[in-house]
């Protein structure tokens, strides 16, 4: 799992994302077990999925939370909670769903059949359609004209910072330097600003993310 910024202690966050969860069940949420994610720390128990990440890394969290009221009903799994939680001296966000029922099927579907694999063809079609036949709301709709913070090139000038600090940090030469020098150029020649997306697929993204499991 990717070290985020302002999760310094996993452990801590392990036990947060259970109180979070126990919290929003009224009950205890039984052991909870760490879901592979590059975007946020994402905790998974029998009811219950946790999602954590630092008030100072991307926002994605926030623009899912604010979101989840308004899909269509049965597009994506129930918000329990959500708010800001304090981690040693860290304030951290986190988003509490109720755990989706069912096993994914894994990428390229492995010993699914064939008659399961139309069905599930099927339903990933209707959620599709369901989907980009919302009409978001007026209030919602300047949630998603929003720039998208997907954590990845967003121009020129933050591209080459990252390039500098990454020589920065390679304090012992780990990175060969023509990759360094490589990227350098890259981020030299990059656009000026990313393209932002268009509205559509803004939602789609916006919308990704509330599937937790």
């Amino acid at each position: 799992m990717t070290e985020m910024i302002g999760m310094p202690d996993l452990r801590k966050a392990h036990d947060t994302a259970r109180a979070i969860a126990a919290a929003a069940l009224g009950r205890d949420p039984g052991p909870m077990t760490t879901a592979e994610s590059s975007s946020h720390h994402v905790y998974v128990g029998s009811h219950a999925v946790v999602k954590l990440i630092g008030v100072d890394d991307h926002s994605r969290l926030n623009r899912e939370i604010a979101l989840a009221p308004h899909l269509p009903t049965g597009l994506t799994t129930t918000l329990l909670g959500s708010g800001l939680h304090q981690l040693d001296t860290h304030d951290i966000r986190y988003a509490c769903y109720a755990r989706a029922p069912g096993t994914a099927p894994g990428i390229g579907m492995p010993g699914v059949g064939t008659a399961a694999a139309r069905s599930l063809a099927e339903e990933a079609v209707q959620q599709l359609t369901r989907l980009h036949s919302w009409v978001p709301e007026s209030d919602i709709e300047q949630v998603l004209r929003k720039p998208l913070d997907h954590g990845g090139f967003t121009g020129r000038a933050a591209l080459h910072a990252d390039m500098e600090n990454l020589a920065t940090l390679d304090r012992h030469g780990t990175v060969p330097r023509p990759l360094l020098d490589g990227l350098a150029a890259i981020a030299k020649r990059a656009p000026l600003y990313a393209q932002p997306p268009s509205r559509c697929t803004r939602t789609a993204i916006g919308t990704n993310g509330l599937y937790p499991t």
